[in-house]
């Protein structure tokens, strides 16, 4: 199984975490791209390959830690 995550870059609370800009600098359709290079590699190997994808929703900024309207 692999699971691949990707994060809510316009809700993450603190921009100025390295963590942050790291991600934002990545091209997401590059990345998709290539795992759909990879399922095709694994499912031409005879292996069952299965992509799911899930979507996770997070209340909105304000919201977060505790910080209430």
């Amino acid at each position: 199984m692999y699971l691949v995550a990707w994060p809510d870059l316009d809700g993450w609370a603190d921009v100025t975490d390295l963590r942050w800009s790291t991600l934002a600098a990545l091209d997401r359709q590059a990345i998709e791209a290539e795992l759909a290079a990879q399922v095709s590699a694994l499912a031409q190997a005879g292996t069952h390959v299965r992509v799911v994808h899930l979507g996770i929703d997070f209340p909105p900024t304000g919201l977060r830690r505790g910080r209430g309207p």
